[in-house]
Order: C-alpha cells, then structure tokens, then sequence
C-alpha cells in the first residue's frame, strides 16, 4: 500500500476546507478501494481539512481525481501514481499565465470539464512545485538549496503558492518567503544561524517541516499564520522522543501552539514565556483511552512540568508578557514526584492578563501554584494526585496554590487572581491524611483573590487562607472571596481562616462541607483580627458526630449568617466561640435524627458579641440552647427567640445558661444583654 495526498485550493490560493475528492480506479473505471494508514476502509468521498488536504492508502496503479465543492465539479486530475503528491488550483480569477489546455502536463493529465468547469488549472501549477532536481535543486538534504528556491520563488506570479514536494532542502544562509509556501513531503534543514521567514503563509499538514541546527530559526508571520503544530519541528504525541525542543521551537514562532491527541513526552520544563502566546490541547480529561486528550508527560521528578510566566521578574507589572494563554491539556508525569523537590505541575508566575482553562495537572506535589500574577483568570481546572511520592521527607499534596510570598510591587503576592470551578483531588489514602495536604490554599500577602465554585475531594484541609500578620494596619490580606465552595470528605477541617490581618478582609459566601467521620470542624477561624464573614451555605454532619460545624477560636470581627447546620453532633457544640470578639453569630440549626450538644457555646474570654442562632429539631435535639462556659464574657447579647424550646433538653430554661446557671429572664446579666422569648 502507497500513500497518496490531495490539496485543492480555490481562486486566490487558499485551502479549500469540505471539498469532497472521489477516487476512481483508471484501469477499470469503479470506485477504488481507499483504506488509512492502519488498513482500516476509508469511505468516499474524502473530504478535506483545514489545509484544504485530504490523505489515503491504496495499491500502486494509476488513480482519476475528481474534485466537487461549493456544489459544482472544479476540476479533475487522471492518472495518478499512487505515492505522488498533485496540488490543483482552479483558476478563473486573474491568472496571469492563462489556462491550460487540454493534455499531460508531468503528472497530472488535465481533462475540461466544459460548462462545469471554465478554467481547470493554472499555468503556473508545474512551475511552482519544487522536488529533487527541478531547477537546480538537490533536495538530498546535504547541498544547499536555498538559492534555487528562491529563484523559483522569484519566477512565480504574485500571491502563486510555492509548493515544497519530497524532499530534504539545506538552507545555508538567511531566506524571506514572501508568498504562501506549501509543505506536501518537504522538509528545510535549516543551518546553524540562519533565519528562514514566511511572510505569505506557511500550509502543512501536522507533521516535520523543519530541521533547525544550532540557533537556525524559523520566523513566521501572524499575520498569515496565527497557528501551526510542534509537530513541524518534529514534535510526535506517542512517547518515542523527547518533544522539548519542538515545543520550544513552536512556542517562538507561532502565536498558537496546536497540540494533538496523544503524549508529548518533554525531559524537562517547558516554559510559555512569551507574551500573546497560545498553547491549546485537544482536552484534558484523561481516563485509558489514547489521543483523545493532550497530555505532556515530564520524565524529571523535580522540576516544574509547564512555567506560565518568565524566569526572571520584570521591572514592574506592565513591564510583565501579557496574554499567555494555556488550554485543553494534561499535565502529568511518568516518574513519582520527589517529596523534597517541591515540585508544581503547572508554575504560574509574573505575567498579566493571562488565562488557564481546561487543564489537569496531576502527580506533582503542588498541582498548580501561582505566585505573582495579575489577573490571571482559571478556569475549569483540576489538580490531582494518584500516586505517592518518592525520596526522604514528608510526603503531601497542594492543589491549587495561591502563593502571596512575592513582591510585585501592588498590594499582595498575586493581584486579581481568580479561580473560577476549579477542582482538587488527593486519590491517594496517604496523603487524605498528611499534615500540609490541601486543596485550595492561600498564604502570605494575598489580595483581590477570588474562588468561585471551587471543589476538593479526600483533604486533610480542604481550603485554607493563611494570613501574613495578625495585627497592624496592613492591607495585604484584603477583598478574598470564596464563593460556593464545595468541601467534601476533608479529614480535618473543610475551610480553615487563620492570621488575618487587621485591615483584612475574607467572605466565604454558600459554603458546602460534607465531612470525613474523623474531621474536627467544618469552617474553623483562628488566630484572626480581620473581618470574616460566612454566609448562607450548608454545614451537613451526618455522618461524622465527631466533627464541629463551626468553630471560632481566638479570633474578633468574624460573622456567621444564615448558614445552615444539619445534624451537629454530641462530641462539640454546634458552634463554638473560644476567646472571641465582636463577632455576630446567627446560624439556622436543624437536627431531625441526631442529639447534639449546645448549639452555640461560649468559652474563655468573649465579649461583645451577638449571638442569635435559629434553631429546630426533634424533642431533645440540642441539649442546651446558648451555653456560656465561665464568667469571662461581657458586653455580649444573646439573643433567644430563634431557638425552639421544645428541642431543648429541659426546654425553655435551657434556653441560655451562664457558668451552668440557666437564665429566664431578659435584661442585663452583668454587663451582657439578654432579648427575646425565654420560654
């Protein structure tokens, strides 16, 4: 079986897209037997790509083409060998040679068609297709060819396409192509130093065009051709070689980087470090089956997989490449990651208006960090981790990491950085359970920092945001809101706010958490002088008594309205305030199954606080209403008309209690107020 391309361009040389290609046997006159290069039938019509191409596989013999689009017969070619390469163009729009008559023209016998088709193919069709020893040209990949090329180049009309057959051309010295160059089996072997430029337009289909010696480069114009393939530096997605440099190579010259279904296997990082640079994959949600997703596997243990950004950090933000856009891939490895090295599947830093979309980064020891960004926008993004890390040290997995250690010269280590339906998942049993294993984390000096819709599975901690001073007037711990965050299975805490800063800010708006049974608390606020707010939302404890919904620990200014708490266990009050104030406490509680302990409980030294919580149950659902521990808290008011005193144990005295003493009157109790209905 031979191979046999087709590319039909229309009027002005442009690849036609859809064109349908019927294939005659020109022996016996039947529709021939068409397979692909696997054996499997090819159905006719062919119909072309993008590049106007179409491919087949077929016994050696001599083929007719006929080639229909834009519902008319264009034009046919007779006699075909099997393993030759015919580019036809129609041409009844300013042809500068005139038509060609009837007759054999090298490879192609050209037939009229009459009234379907007014003028079959140009004259310049033979003239502007280069192989092996036409005009001079070598094409064995050893004599230098670039002048021949150019001068068959110069011959041409203008805008007449320059077709590039089999062969291999040695290009010695600095060529500008002005016109569109089409690869069909060629391929440049570009010498050390030296600059081939397309200006016209460059058309091949996804395979090696390119062979670059030292720092022989290839400069394209995207203008012309905004996008284009690693695959033309010789890229290939099957694992069989190291696709570093042509990534590399693809990255410089296009604008946009197509990557195809299969594994890229790169020995190192591959850094987008150009700005108005695009690399997309076919998808990223890989499951068993090959290329149906883009993958770059790295076979180093320690270093990132992809670098978003630049080395070194620019002068100032503006100074930073903009516009460095990644999507639609996998990113993974085929080593374990070494513990110590830190390792990120995906680095994100110092770059502006930037994106992320559709990308997985698994089995790194940090999925995605970012750290020095301004407005970088991801979305639909996962971090996983499957396999348990190699060398000394503790093992542990972060999938998204929100990084505020850097100095960008702005307020915070990444200014407006949103994470939008992002996901986190440790599918390793180990590491659910390790110290340090999270999966949205957030520390250091962030700012306008925004989770929309974020989602974690199987964490130690599900989300956490780490202030950088718990005092001072800084503002580098303001405007963090996490919207709808969606906790589940987390083994020790599902949202964890620690050390805001005083002039902080953080919302948590509709929180979900569905704890581990061994989970402590759902949202626990510690060691936090800045404002926290949570509201709205559902805390659901059914299946773990042990773990608190709310816990509030030597913390002021937090708030938590509306948000409902089903099923709170015996093991710790609903919500528990330890040395806290000027807070406001107003959650709805319901348990219909399980017995829980207070539904709001004070201890140590809390003051002026408001506590108000809505609460309903069966008979006997909470053992007390509010519970005051002590005698430390002042200034505080409890408000008691929200909570049922039928599922209360001991009903409405049990209301509120003070240093074990029930309360049933309203009014001032020491300095702390008392409202509502007590019964």
């Amino acid at each position: 079986m031979s191979r046999k391309s087709v590319q039909v361009f229309d009027d002005y040389g442009r690849p036609v897209k859809g064109a349908q290609v019927f294939v005659t046997d020109a022996q016996t006159g039947s529709a021939a037997t068409l397979t692909d290069q696997y054996g499997f039938e090819r159905q006719q019509p062919l119909i072309t790509d993008e590049f106007g191409a179409a491919e087949y596989y077929a016994t050696n013999g001599l083929y007719d083409h006929e080639i229909r689009y834009a519902g008319r017969v264009r034009y046919r070619e007779m006699n075909v060998a099997v393993g030759s390469v015919v580019s036809l163009f129609k041409g009844d729009k300013g042809d500068p040679g005139g038509p060609l008559a009837n007759g054999n023209y090298g490879d192609v016998v050209v037939s009229d068609f009459g009234a379907t088709m007014s003028v079959p193919v140009l004259s310049w069709i033979t003239a502007g297709r280069v192989r092996p020893g036409t005009s001079g040209v070598v094409g064995n990949g050893t004599a230098s060819d670039g002048a021949a090329i150019v001068a068959i180049s110069n011959a041409l009309p203008a805008n007449a396409p320059l077709v590039l057959l089999s062969g291999s051309y040695r290009i010695d010295s600095n060529i500008t192509f002005s016109r569109p160059v089409h690869f069909l089996g060629g391929r440049l072997l570009i010498a050390n130093g030296v600059n081939v430029t397309f200006n016209g337009g460059l058309f091949a289909l996804p395979e090696q065009i390119f062979e670059c010696s030292g720092t022989g480069k290839v400069v394209i114009s995207s203008r012309k051709t905004p996008m284009g393939y690693a695959e033309w530096w010789g890229a290939k997605a099957d694992q069989t070689m190291d696709c570093l440099p042509a990534l590399n190579a693809a990255h410089q010259a296009l604008l946009w980087v197509q990557l195809l279904g299969g594994d890229y296997l790169i020995s190192g990082t591959f850094k987008m470090n150009l700005g108005n640079r695009r690399v997309a994959g076919v998808g990223c949600r890989y499951v068993d089956t090959d290329a149906e997703v883009t993958r770059i596997l790295c076979s180093d243990a320690t270093v990132p997989i992809i670098q978003h950004g630049p080395d070194n950090q620019p002068a100032n933000i503006n100074a930073m490449p903009q516009g460095i856009v990644l999507e639609n891939v996998y990113l993974g490895r085929n080593v374990a990651p070494t513990i110590a090295s830190n390792c990120e599947g995906l680095r994100c830093r110092w770059s502006l208006h930037s994106s992320l979309k559709n990308v997985k980064a698994a089995d790194s020891m940090v999925g995605i960090r970012y750290n020095g960004t301004v407005h970088l926008k991801v979305e639909n993004c996962e971090a996983a981790r499957a396999q348990a890390g190699s060398g000394a040290g503790a093992d542990y997995f972060v999938g998204h990491y929100a990084d505020g250690s850097g100095n960008i010269g702005a307020a915070g280590g990444n200014a407006s950085l949103y994470l939008i339906k992002c996901v986190a998942n440790c599918n390793l049993e180990s590491l659910s359970t390790a110290p340090g294993s999270v999966g949205f984390k957030a520390d250091g000096a962030f700012t306008d920092l925004f989770i929309e819709d974020p989602e974690t599975t199987n964490f130690q901690l599900g989300l956490t945001v780490t202030g950088n001073e718990a005092t001072g007037n800084t503002f580098s711990n303001t405007d963090c809101r996490i919207v709808h965050p969606i906790m589940d299975q987390f083994r020790h805490a599902g949202i964890y706010v620690t050390d805001i800063a005083e002039a902080g800010s953080v919302e948590i708006v509709d929180p979900y958490c569905g704890p581990n049974a061994s989970a402590r608390a759902c949202i626990w606020v510690n060691s936090s002088v800045g404002a926290v707010r949570v509201s709205g939302g559902q805390l659901v404890l059914g299946g773990a008594p042990g773990c608190q919904p709310v816990l509030v620990e030597a913390s002021d200014n937090v708030d938590v309205a509306g948000t409902i708490i089903l099923e709170a266990g015996p093991t710790y009050p609903a919500v528990g305030l330890v040395n806290a104030s000027n807070c406001r406490i107003t959650p709805r509680l319901r348990n219909s199954a399980v017995t829980a302990a207070a539904a709001v409980q004070l201890s140590g030294t809390c003051s002026a606080n408001l506590i108000a919580p809505v609460a309903s149950g069966k008979a006997n659902a909470y053992t007390l209403g509010i519970q005051v521990v002590g005698t430390a808290d002042s200034r505080n008011e409890y408000g008691l008309t929200g909570i049922d005193s039928s599922c209360i144990t001991g009903g409405g005295a049990n209301k509120l209690t003070r240093n074990g003493v029930q309360i049933t009157a309203t009014g001032l109790s020491e300095t702390n107020l008392v409202s509502g209905v007590t019964t």
